[in-house]
């Protein structure tokens, strides 16, 4: 048996003998061909032949074949402008589909000869040990770079990302930078979650939110990351002013001695907290200074992140040292390396899977990132500044719609960036209430107060109560797709419009209980409003009995309907901004805009006369009273003192001298609280005279396309030539989500029939125009007389107004003379000076 098993054994061990054998011999026929490889000089071979490495691939390399043919004959059947997509299609699908052949979307198409396929090639490539000077701070800016990329709306894997530093962070000899790394990265992170809790992106901006499978490094306390941020700055400035101090002992020393070149260098190759350092004396001073000035503005961004939102003079003071900071960065911007060695936005590109697009992106250069970080410091300065612009205070805030949504409309005309609208939003709304603990709901009351005959009594009313907490969801998405950009604001508010309809029909449900309650003052009120003097308010003429009387009966329906017209307002001014609408749409579309701003201004203007004039009557009543002696608040008559003996009635002269002085006084005070109103109603006026002045701008640009229509300067693309829809069909899509919320009967039909189109002469929608040029150029002589009272914005727009009038009128002229004279022409209307009203150039 042993014998057998000896030469089992021997047996085996020959067999792995000549296994190793095998494989020596594989291995040295490897290095062979390798080195065969390397002797022979390959011609270069075209991007489409190059051979891609399999090790980026889970699978096999895959076969193509051509199918131009294919798609060409696919193209031919369709027509120009129509698309291949599913049923289902969306903006976001539009955004992610690649362009077969195009290098910006299609990743192996023309691929660079000296990019990396993975990130371990590129170890060995940039210095993780023994780092220059010039290249950490190259580093460091070129992460800023990184970080505005990010913040322009593209994603992380392409941006930060790209960065190699970020990749090996544990094989990064110099802590600094290591620290550096970390806190632009945690700066992009807080700026992630502060975009996802406002939920204000848009499509373009929506990569920002995703992570594609990187780490954030969410579960790293920022607090620590500063801390450590903070102990190199104080090393830094504590080590440039002892180097500075010695330097001037230096100089006083060597002052008449002349020093050599190799004097004047401090070290040579030495490191200073892991950097080398091979610099003179100048050099090193600028280098920590530098140095230090991108470690400040590093912490001041993520500090000012951090602020609590009541906490606005901290964020203000941490961003304007940012902003400070900046300046010296651009000062010292030259000392760095210009080719920074360590990043490829391309990196990661095969990693990334839909719905983010495999693009090719390039980070923004330095200037650019400058720009744009100044851009985004003057936005937040101006959200520090809200409570001065709007003259809001934090616990007593007065809510008034118009004033906020012309502040957001103010703060988007300048295209803020997405970090931008994400503070505002979280800034005016949280979970604890509107803009720092005030309850929206009791803001909406008082509203609904302030605009109408509604009492303050009438809020403890269970119904009011039921429909203040019902408004306040859809007013807070009011004024949350007003933080977004024009795009998803317009869809937000088509959103909104769906069940608005409901909350109007329970507002209006509620005007038989207000008219119960006030029966006797109505029956007062009729009476005020077949008195009420033409002084009183602008425009009294325009404002009939019957609509005093709907604004009195229907208080609450007259409120709904005034912040309807509102809603549907910016909806159709919105489409302006976007370019929806064609040239031939403007006379129609211009009609329907003017009769929502008479609605507005009508509703608007009804609910403030009766206010005012209610307050009036009773402030004279009050005045009645005193005069009479019905006052109750003052002593009685029998209560007057009584003189005794020798006192011949002194005692009785004093008591009657002292309700003299207190029916005075009294007096004087109703006196002024009536002047007070009539400055209240003037504040009103001006309001809607804007109002009323866009109805008019309306109105002429309505008479002008149709006066340029009839002409034939406008082309019309007959039913049978447009592939859409015709003009009715048109008309009616722009107007759906508006008609759900303003209940009106108008059409197409009725546009056609209240202007007599086919019937009407072009001279005469000529006169009409100019005419309503004329009224709004008195409107605008109005406003103008009350310069003092209107703000820098209002005076901004009443001149924009007075030129886009103006020229406008100018125009016309023009073109009804070349029309008498027989002449052709095209228009081209221009929307430079204003961004729903154009100037209309001749041609």
């Amino acid at each position: 048996m042993s014998n057998k098993n000896t030469d089992q054994n021997q047996e085996t061990n020959k067999e792995k003998e000549t296994v190793k054998e095998i494989e020596t011999e594989t291995e040295k026929d490897k290095e062979k061909q390798k080195e065969e490889k390397i002797e022979k000089k390959e011609e270069p071979k075209s991007p489409f032949n190059k051979e891609i490495p399999l090790d980026i691939f889970d699978e096999p390399k895959e076969k193509w074949e051509d199918i131009s043919k294919v798609l060409s004959t696919a193209t031919s059947e369709l027509k120009i402008g129509q698309m291949v997509h599913k049923e289902i299609f969306i903006l976001d699908m539009l955004m992610t589909v690649p362009d077969i052949g195009v290098t910006k979307m299609d990743a192996g198409v023309f691929r660079d000869p000296n990019e990396f396929y993975s990130i371990d090639q590129t170890l060995g490539k940039f210095p993780l040990e023994n780092i220059e000077a010039d290249q950490v701070l190259g580093v460091m800016d070129k992460l800023f770079c990184a970080q505005m990329t990010y913040l322009s709306g593209e994603n992380i894997a392409q941006t930060m990302y790209s960065c190699f530093y970020l990749q090996y962070l544990d094989k990064i000899e110099c802590d600094l930078l290591k620290q550096f790394c970390l806190i632009s990265l945690k700066f992009c992170s807080i700026a992630r979650t502060l975009i996802l809790t406002s939920s204000i992106h848009q499509e373009g901006e929506y990569f920002i939110a995703m992570n594609l499978g990187y780490n954030y490094m969410d579960e790293l306390d920022a607090n620590q990351v500063l801390q450590t941020i903070t102990k190199y700055e104080k090393r830094i400035k504590k080590d440039l002013k002892e180097f500075q101090k010695n330097e001037k002992e230096k100089e006083k020393e060597n002052e008449n001695e002349n020093e050599n070149e190799n004097e004047k260098k401090k070290q040579n190759s030495k490191k200073y907290l892991d950097i080398n350092i091979d610099l003179t004396k100048i050099e090193f001073q600028t280098f920590l200074k530098s140095l230090l000035c991108r470690i400040i503005f590093q912490k001041k961004i993520v500090q000012y992140l951090l602020v609590k939102k009541t906490q606005l003079s901290n964020f203000k003071l941490f961003l304007n040292e940012s902003l400070l900071q900046l300046q010296s960065i651009i000062s010292t911007n030259k000392y760095c390396i210009k080719n920074v060695k360590g990043f490829y936005t391309d990196i990661n590109r095969r990693k990334i899977s839909p719905p983010a697009p495999i693009k090719k992106i390039e980070l923004l250069p330095f200037e650019k990132s400058i720009e744009l970080y100044q851009q985004i410091g003057k936005e937040l300065l101006v959200l520090c500044d809200v409570p001065k612009t709007l003259n809001l205070k934090v616990k007593n805030l007065k809510f008034n719609q118009f004033q906020l949504s012309t502040f957001f409309d103010e703060f988007n005309n300048k295209s803020p960036n997405v970090l931008s609208r994400a503070l505002i939003s979280l800034i005016f709304f949280d979970e604890d209430g509107f803009y720092g603990g005030n309850k929206l709901r009791e803001l909406i009351m008082d509203n609904l107060v302030n605009y109408s005959f509604v009492d303050k009594t009438f809020l403890n009313e269970k119904p009011i109560k039921q429909l203040g907490e019902a408004l306040e969801e859809p007013i807070l998405k009011f004024f949350l797709t007003l933080c977004n950009n024009r795009g998803r604001s317009r869809r937000n508010l088509s959103n909104l419009f769906e069940n608005w309809e409901i909350y109007v029909q329970h507002g209006t449900s509620l005007d038989h209980l207000i008219i119960l309650k006030k029966m006797e003052k109505i029956g007062l009120f009729e009476k005020i409003i077949r008195n009420i003097p033409k002084s009183t308010q602008s425009n009294r003429n325009l404002l009939s009995n019957a609509q005093l009387k709907i604004a009195l009966h229907r208080p609450i329906s007259s409120w709904m309907l005034d912040i309807s017209s509102e809603y549907a307002i910016r909806y159709i001014k919105s489409g302006f901004g976007l370019d929806l609408f064609s040239i031939f749409e403007y006379a129609s579309i211009y009609w329907y805009l003017s009769y929502l701003y008479l609605i507005k201004w009508q509703s608007n203007q009804a609910a403030k006369t009766i206010q005012s004039e209610y307050r009036k009557y009773e402030l004279r009543n009050e005045m009645k009273s005193i005069k009479k002696g019905h006052d109750f608040n003052t002593q009685p008559s029998s209560n007057k003192r009584k003189g005794k003996g020798k006192g011949k009635g002194k005692g009785k002269g004093k008591g009657k001298g002292r309700s003299k002085q207190t029916q005075k006084s009294k007096l004087s005070q109703i006196r002024k609280k009536i002047k007070m109103e009539g400055n209240l109603i003037q504040e009103r006026t001006i309001e809607n005279n804007f109002k009323f002045l866009y109805q008019l701008v309306s109105k002429a640009l309505t008479y002008s396309f149709l006066a340029f229509e009839t002409i034939g300067a406008i082309t019309i693309p007959e039913n049978s030539k447009v592939h859409f829809a015709s003009r009715e069909k048109i008309f009616q899509r722009r107007i759906a989500s508006v008609s759900k919320i303003i209940n009106s009967s108008l059409d197409y039909q009725k546009f056609i029939d209240a202007h007599s189109i086919g019937k009407t002469s072009a001279e005469s929608f000529f006169k009409q125009a100019i005419m309503s040029f004329d009224h709004a150029l008195n409107i605008q002589k109005k406003l103008q007389q009350k310069v003092n009272q209107l703000s820098q914005n209002e005076k901004l727009e009443l001149n924009v107004l007075k030129k886009v009038i103006f020229t406008n009128k100018i125009s016309l002229k023009l073109a009804s003379d070349m029309h008498s004279q027989n002449k052709k022409y095209t228009i081209e209307p221009r929307f430079d000076l204003h961004k729903v009203f154009p100037t209309i150039g001749v041609k």
